[in-house]
């Protein structure tokens, strides 16, 4: 669990530098622990999955 919440603040940490990201999200706990992380910041974002990869979601601050 730690190293998870570890991941998710680095990613986080990730988009708030550069605005976007790029993630496999084949863990569904992830994906809803890092959406709510992205929730709480109060900014507003876009998700898209990747055409080629389908478990590749590309999260992007608006």
């Amino acid at each position: 669990m730690e190293r998870k919440v570890k991941k998710i603040m680095a990613n986080l940490q990730f988009i708030m530098n550069h605005g976007q990201i790029s993630v496999d999200f084949m863990d569904l706990g992830y994906k809803r622990m890092l959406f709510s992380a992205l929730e709480a910041t109060g900014k507003k974002f876009n998700v898209r999955t990747n055409e080629h990869h389908e478990t590749t979601l590309f999260l992007e601050l608006v």
